[in-house]
């Protein structure tokens, strides 16, 4: 296994690389993500490759097939850009850790972990903590777990603390998480 790291604007041409691990680590309750999920969630891969200190690690068996990988930005001051897709999921975030002032104080700055996933036929190798360690880069980091997930529980015994909950709009609990620098 191999790690491949990609900045800026190479995150936009990962779509076909890593849909397939994507799909199957996603296909599983609690996600259980149909194909119309996977697009939804890969074609963020372009606006990702657009924002502030944009980076991905891909992992790589030895004949370049994609084990799992993980991608997002640095946290801007403001906490995202004028045109984010995500305001109001970042107004929702500021609100469950504490307000405006908590989250303008925590988060900026920090790597916002988007998307973190190994394939379930190599879960349990390590190969998503190496994964986050490799993006993460001795940054602190912050992302959005699904408490009903194992991948919660794996961050926190790597050492991640939960902020605060909201519930999304399909009723589902959401954890913030963060991470201080290495």
């Amino acid at each position: 296994m191999r790690l491949e790291l990609l900045t800026g604007t190479a995150l936009a041409g990962l779509r076909p690389r890593v849909a397939t691990a994507y799909a199957a680590a996603f296909a599983a309750p609690p996600y259980a993500y149909d194909q119309a999920k996977v697009d939804r969630a890969l074609n963020t891969l372009g606006f990702a490759a657009a924002q502030p200190g944009a980076a991905a690690v891909l992992a790589l068996d030895a004949d370049d097939t994609v084990l799992g990988a993980g991608w997002g930005w640095v946290t801007p001051p403001g906490l995202h850009v004028p045109d984010s897709p995500f305001t109001r999921l970042y107004a929702t975030v500021a609100e469950a850790i504490g307000g405006e002032s908590v989250a303008h104080e925590l988060l900026p700055g920090r790597f916002e972990l988007l998307e973190l996933f190994v394939h379930p036929d190599r879960q349990g190798e390590g190969l998503g903590r190496a994964l986050a360690a490799a993006v993460l880069d001795g940054r602190g980091g912050w992302l959005l777990a699904w408490p009903s997930a194992p991948a919660h529980a794996a961050y926190l015994r790597w050492g991640w603390t939960e902020r605060g909950r909201f519930g999304n709009r399909h009723g589902e609990q959401v954890a913030v998480l963060t991470v201080e620098p290495a």
